[in-house]
C-alpha cells in the first residue's frame, strides 16, 4: 500500500477491507456510502454490521446502492433496516415503465465519505472480491483514500444524488464538486444524461498532452475509436504506451472482444501486458508519472454514456513515484507481455471467437449509445412534445406488429420530432 500524508493507495485485499471498516468505525457524525454492488458476503456483512453499529451510536448513515447492480439485495436489506433510526438506504433508478429509456443509467460509484473529512474512492465494490478457481486471490482492483478540503463538496454532491433518488426524480441538476481547480486533488464525474462528461474529456486531454508515458489498467477495455486513435498516435510519436488488461474476467466476453484489438495495437508500438494471477476489475491511469486517475470509470461506452461515474485525479509526483515503484512494478512483474508471435499461435477458433465477440460488443455498444441518446432527447422535450412523440411511437409499433395501419411513417415522424431536440454532446 503506497501512502503519503494525504493519500493512501490500495489494492483490493484484506488490508483494504480492514482500513475500509476501520474508517467506518472512526465516524463521529456522518457516513455516506455509494456503491454499484453491495453483497452480504464476508466483507459486505462486516461493512453492514459496522454501519448498523454506528447508526445505533447516533451517526447518520446514507447508503445508496444501484438497483441493477444489487438487484437481489433490495428486499433483504430493507427488511433488516425497517426499524433502524439514522440509517437511510435507497436504491438508484429502479426499473419502471415511465423511466424505461433511462434503464441503462446506473450508479457505478464506489465512494465512502466519513464526516465530510476524508473519502475512499475507487473501483472496489462492497463485495468479497475474490475470484473463483484462481487460487482464491483477490481481484486486481484499486482505491485511494484522500484527505483534502474538496471532500466537503464531494459530500454535498453525493448527498444531492441521495436526495434525488429519495424523491424519485432523475434529472435534477447536481452541484459542482471542484471549486479550486488548482488543487492537487480533483474529482471528475460522468453523467452524460445531464451533460457531465468530465472523466471522458480528461482522459482525452491527458492522452493528448502526454510526453513520456501512458499506463492504463482496465478490466473492461473497449474504448471509442477516438481514444484508440489517440493512443496509437502518441505511441507513433515516441510516447511509451502500456496497457495492462485481463486474462480472466467476470465478463469473459469483454476480454475476447478486446483481444481482437491486440494485433493492431502491438503493430503500432503499444505494449500489452496480460494480468493472469486473478480477475482484473480495476480502472487506473498514470500519465507521464505525474498524474494519476483512479475510480469507477471504464474505458468503454457504458461508462462514457450510461453510468454515473466518479474518478479522483491526483497530481503528486512523490506519491505517484511510490505507486509506480510499488504497485505498478508488482503488477508488471506478475503480468505476461504479449507480442505478435504469441498472437500468431492462437488457433483459428480463438480468432473467430474474438471477431464474433468484437462485432457483438460493437453492435450492442452502438445500440446502447443511441438508446441513451434517445432518452436524453426525450428528457429535453416539452410535455406536449413527449405526448406526441410517444403517441407516434406506439402507433408506429402497433402498425408494424399488426399491419392494419402503415407503421413506418409514424415511426419516421417520431424520429423527426426527436431529432429536432438534438443538442451538443
Amino acid at each position: 500500500m503506497s501512502e503519503s500524508k494525504n493519500y493512501h493507495f490500495y489494492l483490493e485485499g484484506e488490508q483494504y477491507q480492514q482500513d475500509f471498516i476501520s474508517s467506518i468505525k472512526s465516524a463521529k457524525e456522518t457516513i455516506c456510502l455509494q456503491t454499484y454492488i453491495f453483497k452480504l458476503d464476508g466483507f459486505g456483512t462486516r461493512v453492514y454490521d459496522a454501519l448498523l453499529e454506528k447508526a445505533k451510536q447516533g451517526v447518520i448513515i446514507d447508503l445508496v446502492i444501484d438497483y441493477i447492480g444489487s438487484y437481489f439485495l433490495e428486499q433483504q436489506i430493507k427488511k433488516k433496516l425497517l426499524s433502524v433510526e439514522n440509517f437511510n438506504v435507497t436504491f438508484f433508478n429502479p426499473i419502471s415503465t415511465p423511466k424505461i429509456l433511462q434503464a441503462g443509467r446506473r450508479l457505478h460509484h464506489k465512494i465512502l465519505i466519513i464526516d465530510s473529512s476524508f473519502a475512499i474512492v475507487g473501483g472496489i465494490n462492497t463485495i468479497e472480491g475474490t475470484g473463483v478457481g484462481l487460487q482464491r486471490m483477490p481481484r486486481l482492483d484499486f482505491a485511494v483514500k484522500v484527505n483534502n478540503k474538496s471532500i466537503k463538496n464531494l459530500y454535498r454532491y453525493c448527498m444531492q444524488i441521495s436526495h434525488i433518488v429519495t424523491k424519485g426524480v432523475m434529472d435534477e441538476s447536481l452541484p459542482q464538486i471542484n471549486i479550486d481547480k488548482d488543487s492537487p486533488v480533483v474529482f471528475h464525474h460522468n453523467d452524460w444524461i445531464n451533460n457531465r462528461k468530465e472523466i471522458t474529456s480528461r482522459y482525452l486531454n491527458l492522452i493528448k498532452k502526454s510526453q513520456k508515458s501512458i499506463h492504463l489498467i482496465h478490466g473492461y477495455f473497449f474504448p471509442s475509436f477516438r481514444i484508440i486513435n489517440n493512443i496509437i498516435s502518441k505511441s507513433r510519436q515516441g510516447v511509451r504506451v502500456v496497457l495492462i488488461l485481463p486474462k480472466y474476467s467476470d465478463w469473459q466476453s469483454w476480454v475476447w472482444a478486446t483481444e481482437y484489438l491486440y494485433s493492431k495495437l502491438i503493430k503500432n508500438g503499444i505494449e500489452i501486458f496480460e494480468w493472469q494471477p486473478s480477475e482484473l476489475h480495476g480502472k487506473l491511469a498514470i500519465f507521464d508519472e505525474k498524474t494519476l486517475l483512479v475510480g469507477s470509470y471504464n474505458l468503454n461506452y457504458t461508462s462514457s454514456y450510461g453510468n454515473l461515474e466518479m474518478n479522483v485525479e491526483i497530481q503528486s509526483q512523490d506519491f505517484i513515484k511510490k505507486v509506480m515503484e510499488d504497485e505498478m512494478s508488482y503488477i508488471l512483474k506478475n503480468s505476461t507481455k504479449l507480442d505478435l508471435e504469441t498472437l500468431s499461435n492462437w488457433g483459428w477458433v480463438s480468432r473467430l471467437r474474438n471477431i464474433f465477440y468484437y462485432l457483438v460488443l460493437l453492435i450492442v455498444s452502438t445500440f446502447s449509445i443511441n438508446w441513451i441518446k434517445t432518452s436524453r432527447h426525450v428528457k429535453n422535450m416539452t410535455i406536449a412534445e413527449k405526448f406526441i412523440f410517444f403517441t407516434l411511437l406506439m402507433v408506429g409499433l402497433i402498425g408494424i406488429i399488426l399491419p392494419v395501419i402503415p407503421g413506418i411513417p409514424f415511426l419516421l415522424a417520431a424520429m423527426v420530432l426527436m431529432m429536432k431536440r438534438r443538442d451538443d454532446y
